[in-house]
């Protein structure tokens, strides 16, 4: 549709943001009410493991129901309590 309107190149982004605008406004009863094109990420993380005494952590991102980013490692510092290493792990995911 784009291809045959002869917008110019500039104009492209713009278009396509307002057509997924339109299409997440769309009420569609197989998604349940959601928003089709969401973005969620989500984080976890391991308190101290028990030889290096380094939590783990990670995160994986979604969008439109699809992983698009994810990573795990050992978190760089030694946290004194589990909350401690969720709030290092949030960190490291935003």
């Amino acid at each position: 549709m784009i291809l045959d309107s002869e917008l110019p190149l500039y104009l492209w982004p713009e278009a396509i943001n307002m057509a997924v605008e339109i299409l997440n406004r769309l009420p569609i009863d197989a998604l349940a009410g959601e928003v089709p094109y969401t973005l969620q990420a989500f984080s976890d993380a391991s308190f101290a493991m028990v030889q290096s005494k380094h939590s783990q952590s990670g995160f994986v991102c979604f969008a439109a129901g699809g992983p698009i980013a994810w990573y795990s490692s050992k978190q760089p510092i030694i946290t004194l309590s589990s909350i401690e290493a969720e709030y290092v792990g949030l960190v490291t995911a935003a």
